[in-house]
């Protein structure tokens, strides 16, 4: 969990909201999807470079 996951987990935790958990949850898809396009530019394990 990044610092920023970690915020609003602890939002989440805090006030118990739906809203909360899904800035949660899509803070952790965005990161997620960041992740996966660093890899494949940097031509990731398991890629096919020409």
């Amino acid at each position: 969990m990044t610092p920023g996951q970690s915020d609003f987990w602890k939002d989440f935790q805090h006030t118990g909201s739906v809203a909360d958990y899904l800035r949660f949850k899509q803070a952790a898809a965005q990161e997620e999807t960041e992740d996966a396009e660093h890899n494949r530019r940097i031509g990731a394990s398991g890629s096919k470079i020409s």
